[in-house]
């Protein structure tokens, strides 16, 4: 999106701040390549010059000269082409530059390679080297390039620079990005943008441009070379040729450095940082001109920050040259004739990546005879965390490592015996220079444990707390550093910042302790603390099943144990019902199998009396009274036995050694109903004890 610049006072400040680039539409396309491209025209004859274009009806071109008019674009002059008019590429970008409505076609060739092309401008011509290698610097800039906007990885205008021998039929195009056969576009030359708009070719982007930049176009790439190996004397074609792609919006061009068209002499591959070639530590590089036999060579360097300002080398004029440092190097090579081949490199240093030595150990039960260690562990130590350094590699030896020979696997299987096998890590840094890490390899026994646990705690009783234990084996457990951590499953897990072999506790939960040897091995222990505790009678069901004078009574309890239940004697069961209990007095006892003490005990005292009353003098339940009372021998004796109605009136007070009730109430028959009694016993403590119960009186 194009920031618009709305007040006559911005205009006024970016045009005192900068300067923009200048056209001229009038040079001839025989003037364009052989007085503005070529840098020396006696190293090859130029022919058949043509250039092709916009047909605008303002009479502009889509080509032109342009000079940098002391601004900060990085050609001082040269040629553009562009999918548009030439004019529109001047700065400041301030205004979108999409010459709509316009279509003059494209290049059979450019759309040979990319389809749906249009508005295609051509430069064109022969040329005879004399030399085996040309070159020359371009700049693709366009509108498609989009700051912030995910565009600029969907849409782009396309170009291409085709050469090819005159007798061959196939062209080749050199306007990629460097090492590669990628074309240069918006799509494969940008930075990262988003999430979903990745980073491509990321070092040959040159700027995202603002208001005060010298061209009209959102973006630009780098400063690129297109280059090609050639046969001196062979007659070659070039076709520069650019288009939109797909529709005639968003503007591109192509500039290409005035001069810059060099046919003269490869020295190979610039060494980078930026592509990761750079020369290193104290590493020198041999400079070949490839020339044998030339009249003379002269060799030069510019040096940081490169001002294309070379200053000669002394004992340069050879066909090679070693460089020790740092700088831009250019060869001149006289092959006579008035050809001056000219060939130049830029060589940078890179840091040597800052490495550490560092050890794996492997702790094991050593029931295997061999340990396996994964090598990548060691990254983060050997690499100090820098995430700009890239473990390559792992070897046997120093001399491996350093050459690449016998690499060996990330996962490395090695004798539990082994206490210093060496394996040495190939470490490459962001330049490309590379550092050598060693690695120890050592392997110990883990200590021996116990196995994890369940121990259980008596709540409320005595002792209050219980002692949990590491857990080592065969060892004095004082020789090993603990940490004890608990885990109520409720909170988070608390570290207990205890280093002692035991410790006292008084809550459930899992206690879990880490346990480290002296040579670092650390093994876990859980012990998980279950609650026990003795039992509460909360109630007694007495149940009469027949007349067999035998109950049954069923004991409810309440409480956090496993408990087992026992009636006058210690033969416990697990079930709480007893059946076939005799009528009088009993003790119930039940305890936790846990352990936990004291048990519980509760005395009972079980009624035998009679159910019914008919008092019809037929010799059967003719008065009601407490059967056998001689069966509650605990007790010394019974107070008294009280006969209540429904209402709680006092019906009768008897004796329970005596002939009982007989029915009446103040001399005249009760009414047939149900009657409840109550009976107070007194034993030999003097503790007093009420028992209930009821009778049906039936007439």
């Amino acid at each position: 999106m194009k920031l618009l610049i709305t007040t006559f006072f911005s205009l006024f400040i970016t045009s005192v701040l900068s300067q923009n680039i200048t056209v001229d539409e009038t040079r001839t396309a025989q003037d364009l390549v052989q007085n503005v491209l070529f840098n020396n025209s006696g190293c090859a004859t130029i022919s058949n010059v043509s250039v092709s274009g916009g047909n605008f009806g303002t009479g502009e071109k889509s080509y032109a000269y342009f000079d940098g008019n002391n601004s900060v674009f990085p050609f001082e002059e040269g040629i553009v082409l562009s999918t548009g008019t030439a004019n529109h590429c001047i700065g400041p970008n301030t205004n979108l530059s999409s010459d709509e409505g316009i279509n003059w076609g494209t290049d059979v060739d450019l759309a040979a390679i990319f389809t749906n092309t249009l508005n295609a401008t051509v430069l064109e011509f022969d040329f005879v080297p004399v030399s085996d290698y040309i070159s020359f610097d371009y700049i693709f800039a366009s509108e498609e390039y989009q700051e912030g906007n995910n565009n600029t990885c969907q849409y782009s205008d396309v170009f291409a620079f085709l050469i090819k021998a005159t007798s061959d039929i196939n062209y080749t195009n050199i306007a990629v990005v460097p090492n590669t056969n990628i074309p240069v576009q918006v799509t494969t030359v940008h930075p990262e943008v988003s999430s979903s708009c990745q980073a491509e070719n990321e070092a040959y982007f040159g700027s995202w441009n603002d208001a005060t930049a010298p061209i009209n176009f959102n973006g630009q790439t780098a400063v690129l070379k297109a280059e090609s190996n050639v046969v001196a004397g062979q007659t070659y074609h070039i076709k520069l040729v650019i288009a939109d792609h797909t529709n005639y919006q968003y503007d591109s061009a192509v500039f290409l450095k005035a001069g810059s068209f060099n046919v003269g002499t490869n020295l190979g591959l610039d060494l980078l940082r930026t592509t990761g070639n750079a020369l290193c530590g104290t590493e020198t590089t041999t400079i070949d001109s490839g020339v044998v036999g030339a009249t003379s060579y002269t060799w030069s360097r510019d040096d940081f920050p490169y001002d294309d300002v070379f200053v000669p080398l002394i004992g340069g004029n050879n066909q090679t040259y070693t460089a020790t440092t740092e700088g831009k190097y250019k060869v001149i090579v006289d092959l006579g004739g008035g050809c001056l081949s000219e060939g130049n490199i830029r060589i940078e240093y890179g840091t040597i990546p800052m490495v550490s030595d560092t050890e794996l150990i492997r702790c094991d039960d050593l029931s295997n005879q061999f340990s396996i260690f994964n090598l990548t562990n060691s990254n983060e130590n050997t690499t100090n965390g820098d995430l700009n350094l890239i473990v390559e590699n792992y070897y046997h030896s120093y001399n491996d490592a350093l050459n690449e020979n016998n690499e060996i696997s990330n996962f490395a299987n090695y004798p539990n015996t082994m206490q210093n096998e060496l394996i040495y890590a190939r470490i490459k840094g962001i330049d490309g220079c590379i550092n050598i890490a060693r690695i120890r390899l050592r392997v110990f026994k883990n200590p021996e444990l116990k196995d994890d646990e369940s121990l259980l705690y008596c709540l409320n009783t005595y002792p209050d707390t219980i002692t949990l234990e590491g857990g080592i084996l065969n060892d004095d457990p004082n020789n090993y550093q603990y940490q004890w951590f608990f885990d109520n499953k409720i909170d988070p897990v608390i570290d207990l910042n205890i280093n002692t072999a035991t410790i006292q506790v008084n809550e459930i939960g899992d206690y879990n302790v880490e346990i480290i040897s002296n040579d670092g091995c650390v093994v876990h222990r859980t012990i998980t603390v279950n609650a026990s505790n003795i039992a509460t009678i909360t109630n007694i069901l007495v149940s009469d099943i027949d007349y067999s004078n035998k109950v049954s009574l069923i004991v409810e309890v309440v409480g956090e144990g496993d408990y087992e239940y026992a009636l006058d004697d210690y033969n416990f069961q697990d079930s709480n019902i007893f059946d076939n209990v005799s009528y009088g007095y009993h003790i119930i006892t039940v305890r936790d199998k846990n352990g936990c003490l004291p048990n519980t005990q509760k005395e009972i005292t079980i009624l035998e009396y009679e159910k019914f009353l008919t008092p019809n003098n037929d010799g059967n339940y003719d008065t009601w009274n407490i059967v056998n009372p001689a069966s509650l021998i605990h007790y010394n004796t019974i107070s008294e036995v009280t006969i209540f109605d429904r209402f709680g009136k006092i019906m009768a007070v008897i004796d329970s050694n005596g002939l009982g009730w007989d029915g009446n109430y103040q001399n005249a028959p009760a009414p047939p109903a149900d009657y409840w009694f109550r009976v107070t016993l007194k034993d030999y403590k003097g503790k007093i004890t009420n028992k209930d119960g009821h009778f049906s009186l039936i007439r």
